[in-house]
């Protein structure tokens, strides 16, 4: 009788980066975002365009309220970059605290997963998802504004850099937070102050003197004025200095949170 052989079983040898598990890990991500479907976007759209038209009613559209631009194209930035981040900040935080929740994260840690690879599996579909939301938002508000984009490039680096700010705030609150009411916390009192008192949709040079200093040390004022400089040229602040200060706090960021995965904060038992 002739005995059966058993080929020993062969090690997946992975290389610096789990590609196939981190492309998977995104396109779980994505599809996660596309599970609301319809809402997804159109929420986001709905309240962008409701925003504008009560500031563009409160005031003459065709005002100008600096340097030659008008109402409605002062606040399209603000407008565009508020729906950017709520929606860069759920993704990023809605889905790993769900997974929190349910135990499904243990077995992302026993995968052959590195917290790196972990970390960009939850940011990427996020910052992605953002950026098509935003994308979406300035389009339609260009078509009802007559908004023309002056610097394509620099509205993209500056929307880039919200997306991944705001989704790395939402990453660390899906850390942090044990329950859904502390996770609403960072979004009641950290998100949404920061992109209202940012100068979306006020001039800087309207404050008192004695606020202006709270206006400069919020990185939102930059990722606002950032973005504004590149749909109409105009700019509050100095914008190669708020881009280098951007960089680096959003790669300070990403480095604390990399090392609380990697030390398993509220996430390992």
């Amino acid at each position: 009788m002739d005995k059966i052989r058993y080929s020993q079983p062969v090690l997946r040898q992975f290389g610096l980066v789990n590609g196939r598990g981190l492309w998977t890990l995104f396109c779980r991500g994505l599809r996660r975002c596309w599970r609301a479907g319809w809402y997804s976007i159109s929420g986001p759209c709905i309240s962008s365009i409701l925003f504008l038209v009560v500031f563009v009613l409160a005031s003459d559209p065709d005002q100008t309220m600096v340097q030659g631009v008008t109402v409605a194209q002062f606040v399209a930035a603000g407008v565009v970059v508020l729906s950017l981040s709520q929606s860069a900040f759920e993704a990023g935080g809605i889905w790993l605290m769900e997974d929190k929740m349910e135990g499904v994260i243990w077995d992302l840690f026993s995968a052959p997963l590195t917290p790196a690879e972990i970390f960009a599996g939850y940011l990427l579909p996020a910052v992605t998802f953002a950026l098509l939301v935003g994308g979406v938002v300035t389009g339609l508000i260009a078509l009802l504004v007559g908004l023309s984009i002056t610097f394509p490039l620099i509205c993209l680096l500056f929307a880039m850099l919200a997306a991944l700010f705001f989704a790395q705030i939402g990453v660390l609150a899906g850390i942090l937070a044990q329950r859904w009411e502390s996770y609403s916390f960072f979004e009641f009192f950290l998100v949404l102050p920061l992109a209202f008192l940012s100068g979306g949709f006020f001039a800087a040079a309207a404050l008192p003197v004695s606020l202006k200093p709270v206006l400069a040390i919020n990185p939102v004022f930059y990722l606002m004025d950032g973005f504004r400089f590149g749909l109409t040229g105009f700019a509050q602040g100095p914008i190669l200095a708020g881009f280098l200060g951007l960089v680096v706090l959003n790669g300070a960021m990403a480095w604390g949170i990399w090392r609380l995965l990697r030390s398993g904060f509220h996430i390992k038992a």
